[in-house]
């Protein structure tokens, strides 16, 4: 899956954290070893969550919030003893899922981002635990951080047509340009992933 050009600008994500890579994280090349970049993510991921749901949300003893897929795309290498900041944004809530954006960033530029589709995980005990829906209170808070586009006009009809499945089209302003796109079939603003379609310019 191809990066959007968003995901690649610091601003545009709400939340990060930073901190140094350590020298056990190198390789033998003296760059910061992929399974190093995998656990920043999964640290930032976690800090999220605990800024959003409270400080226990990183174990559970009934339902727990987990990655039901991750897609890593390594941009650059990461150099000891640089500090990086790692940041989330959350693009889409659903009844049983989120759908979390997050990046790595290195002397100014974007080294590394992950998607993550979140699940809840539990209920049944853990003998026979399954995919549940979230927990209520879990997806209120999370709605409640969920970073929207802005609609192209205030109001349909002055002059744009919706989509094709009868949408209005979805603008943000990037640093370098701008994103212009569609929700899609599914009518779930997925911050132009997904199946909406985009362009940039």
């Amino acid at each position: 899956m191809k990066t959007q050009p968003w995901q690649l600008e610091t601003g545009a994500y709400p939340f990060s954290i930073r901190f140094n890579p350590h020298y056990s994280h190198l390789d033998t090349e003296r760059h910061v070893n992929n399974v190093a970049v995998q656990s920043f993510h999964t640290e930032a991921r976690t800090r999220f969550h605990m800024a959003v749901l409270g400080d226990r949300a990183w174990y559970s003893d009934d339902v727990l919030l987990r990655p039901r897929r991750t897609v890593t795309h390594f941009l650059r290498e990461t150099h000891y003893p640089h500090e990086v900041t790692a940041a989330v944004r959350l693009v889409a809530v659903e009844d049983d899922s989120y759908r979390l954006v997050q990046a790595l960033f290195q002397n100014g530029e974007c080294v590394g981002v992950q998607e993550c589709l979140m699940g809840a995980w539990g209920e049944a005990g853990w003998a026979a635990s399954r995919w549940v829906a979230l927990p209520d209170a879990a997806r209120r808070a999370l709605a409640a951080e969920q970073v929207d586009g802005q609609p192209l006009l205030d109001t349909p009809g002055d002059g744009v047509p919706n989509d094709p499945w009868g949408n209005a089209y979805i603008y943000r302003q990037m640093t370098n340009g701008f994103m212009l796109y569609s929700v899609g079939p599914n009518g779930q603003d997925e911050g132009g992933q997904g199946d909406d379609v985009s362009v940039e310019g």
